[in-house]
C-alpha cells in the first residue's frame, strides 16, 4: 500500500474584504432600497442587451454587506449556480439576501419559470440558513418585486 504525504494538500482560503464601517453600511427598509442599490451598480448600457444577476447581501439587522456581481449572460439567459449565490452569503456572513436580473426584453410580468425559480431559491436558502429578502425583476423603466407582489412563499418572513 503506497504512502500519501497527507501535508501535500491545497489550502483554502476564503477572502472578504470590506473597508466600510457597520455604522456607514446603509440600512435595507424595503424593496425600494434594493432597488436603488441594484440599480447604482447595474450598467445601464447592458439592461436591454445581456441578462445579468446581482445578489445583494445584508446582515441580520438588514445592514448591506456587499453587492456581488454573479453571473452575465446572453439575450435570454443568465444561469444562477445556487452554490455560488450561498457560498457568498455565508462567506459573507449574511442572514439575507436579495437577487436581481435584469428582463432585456422589457417584459413586466414574471413569468412562471422566473416565480418557480424564486421560490426554490427561497426554499434552498432556508435549508442551509439564510433567508430571500426579496427577488427583483428589473428593466430600463420599472422594477418588479417579488416580494411587494406576494409572488414568494407565503410562509416568507423577516
Amino acid at each position: 500500500m503506497q504512502q500519501h504525504d497527507l501535508t501535500n494538500i491545497p489550502q483554502i482560503k476564503l477572502s472578504f474584504s470590506h473597508n466600510i464601517p457597520f455604522k456607514e453600511r446603509p440600512h435595507i427598509s424595503n424593496s425600494q432600497d434594493v432597488i436603488k442599490t441594484f440599480l447604482a451598480y447595474w450598467d445601464k448600457d447592458l439592461m436591454n442587451a445581456q441578462k445579468e444577476m446581482y445578489i445583494l447581501y445584508l446582515d441580520q439587522h438588514h445592514r448591506a454587506i456587499g453587492v456581488y456581481h454573479h453571473s452575465k449572460g446572453g439575450i435570454q439567459d443568465c444561469l444562477g449556480e445556487l452554490q455560488q449565490v450561498f457560498a457568498v452569503g455565508l462567506q459573507a456572513n449574511a442572514a439575507y439576501f436579495a437577487v436581481a436580473i435584469n428582463d432585456t426584453a422589457g417584459n413586466h410580468e414574471p413569468s412562471e419559470a422566473e416565480v418557480a425559480a424564486a421560490q426554490h431559491i427561497q426554499q434552498t436558502a432556508r435549508a442551509i440558513g439564510l433567508q430571500l429578502y426579496d427577488y427583483l425583476l428589473l428593466t430600463d423603466d420599472k422594477s418588479v418585486s417579488f416580494k411587494d407582489n406576494f409572488l414568494l412563499l407565503p410562509d416568507f418572513a423577516f
